[in-house]
């Protein structure tokens, strides 16, 4: 339930006039979003602001010509479909907050429809890319734990920003389960499989060689440090290189790899988007079309008279 104490202090100080702070407040203290995504909100309703600033419309008085005005701006400038979106996504998530409590009596936004995206299906790899990509070939720490990272994007369908982010105390070996805060400071619970668990204790084993107990994360760097999205990235670049495995592949490809691989036999979608902790199952039905599509070409490949 959303609470009220931002709302409440503002309306007793009197201090309403600067409506793009109190959201944001709203945002980073009581939605706790991440950094990035309150960024992205700060940026889009600064852009519109200055945009309403220089026709001298205040927030009150905004209409559908002038919202249809700005659409057309967006466009003009140079802005892909999926970037007008989320600008007339993060409006609407502002005016909305802005009329709910009162700051403001003005539902123009809502006759102003968000572009038709086109969804791109997600590239992933097969069964066969994806067990020799996690075949071990050198028992010395780094081979160790890129194997046990990749291992682990797959048996759980995590972010790479959520594998890169935790720490020692989440991950539960005997349980065979790891504890995630993901988008949204939303916290779930991800099993994995044997053979992962049995990789991360190898890992484990070897991690106490190069770091004391003061190191919490659970995946480090050469140096000691939390290992970064970025050195993920570029680790599995490497051995998709060096393994003369196609390159297209992302820790986020691996992540839709296990989604796909799991919906081919047998999960339900209800269950896989406990797993990817997709608060809205329209994230997880694309995985749906991208099943549908494999078994076409499996189709079209083995039916005698296609």
């Amino acid at each position: 339930m959303q609470s009220n104490t931002i709302i409440a202090n503002v309306k007793a100080m009197g201090a309403t006039k600067d409506l793009e702070n109190i959201f944001i407040r709203y945002l980073e203290q009581e939605r706790q979003l991440s950094s990035k995504t309150v960024e992205a909100y700060k940026s889009d309703i600064g852009r519109f602001k200055r945009f309403i600033n220089s026709r001298k419309v205040t927030l009150n008085n905004i209409d559908y010509d002038i919202l249809k005005e700005y659409l057309g701006y967006l466009y003009k400038s140079g802005l892909s479909k999926k970037s007008v979106a989320r600008h007339i996504s993060s409006l609407k998530t502002f005016f909305k907050f802005l009329k709910r409590n009162d700051f403001l009596d003005n539902d123009a936004i809502s006759l102003i429809q968000s572009p038709k995206l086109n969804r791109k299906l997600p590239d992933i790899y097969s069964e066969a890319n994806i067990k020799s990509l996690l075949e071990i070939r050198e028992d010395d720490f780094f081979e160790t734990r890129n194997t046990a990272i990749l291992e682990m994007l797959y048996a759980s369908g995590l972010r790479i920003s959520e594998l890169t982010g935790l720490n020692i105390e989440n991950v539960d070996l005997e349980e065979k389960q790891v504890r995630v805060r993901g988008k949204g400071s939303k916290e779930r619970v991800v099993p994995f499989h044997k053979r992962c668990a049995n990789l991360l204790e190898d890992y484990l084993c070897k991690r106490e060689r190069k770091v004391d107990d003061s190191q919490k994360a659970f995946f480090i760097s050469i140096r000691g440090r939390r290992i970064s999205d970025s050195q993920v990235r570029k680790m599995l670049k490497e051995r998709l290189q060096k393994l003369g495995l196609p390159i297209f592949l992302t820790p986020h490809g691996i992540r839709h790899s296990f989604a796909t691989h799991m919906l081919e036999k047998g999960a339900d979608l209800r269950t896989l988007q406990e797993l990817l902790g997709h608060v809205d199952m329209s994230s997880t039905q694309v995985y749906t079309h991208l099943s549908r599509t494999a078994l076409k070409k499996v189709y079209k490949r083995s039916h005698p008279r296609s």
